[in-house]
């Protein structure tokens, strides 16, 4: 993977890990990370810079508890404008992470999974059954045009280890 906008590329990295406890949910927007905080502010990389996540290259989801403690993290489109790309992973349907398990997802073609911002962007994570450590790495991109980036290649890489409690519902 190199930085750009095309093929096998990404201009974006992002990465947060934070606790959701038991019975809540977190909705995150993978548009703009609109109320996470890397230490630049809501929103913004490490460096500062605004994000506008067009596509998602590759998304890894995880749950971070020690092997064996209780709660199933699940992880669902937002009812409200929902990314669908995601799908829905539950613990009903036995598709939701337990302990160390990892979700991940990638699309390094031409035509990573598209964001649309206001309709397709939100996904929810719901800690059941126990509280949870999650962590969330995306590489993705700002423009899923190349030509019209061409001109004012941006590249930002932001990464993060911070933690946060969140009871978000």
């Amino acid at each position: 993977m190199t930085s750009g906008v095309s093929l096998d590329q990404a201009n974006r990295a992002w990465e947060f890990t934070g606790t959701i406890n038991s019975a809540a949910t977190l909705t995150l927007d993978l548009y703009d990370m609109v109320g996470f905080d890397l230490g630049a502010g809501s929103g913004l990389d490490i460096l500062g810079q605004a994000l506008a996540n067009e596509e998602i290259v590759a998304i890894a989801i995880s749950n971070e508890n020690a092997d064996g403690e209780a709660g199933t993290l699940e992880i669902i489109p937002n009812a409200s404008n929902g990314w669908s790309p995601i799908g829905s992973h539950t613990a009903a349907t036995g598709g939701g992470l337990l302990a160390q398990g990892v979700f991940f997802k990638a699309q390094p073609a031409e035509n990573g999974f598209d964001i649309t911002d206001a309709s397709s962007h939100k996904i929810d994570l719901t800690a059941n059954g126990g509280n949870i450590i999650y962590k969330v790495a995306i590489l993705a991109r700002h423009d899923d045009d190349e030509s019209s980036s061409s001109s004012s290649q941006s590249s930002s890489s932001s990464s993060s280890s911070s933690s946060s409690s969140s009871s978000q519902s």
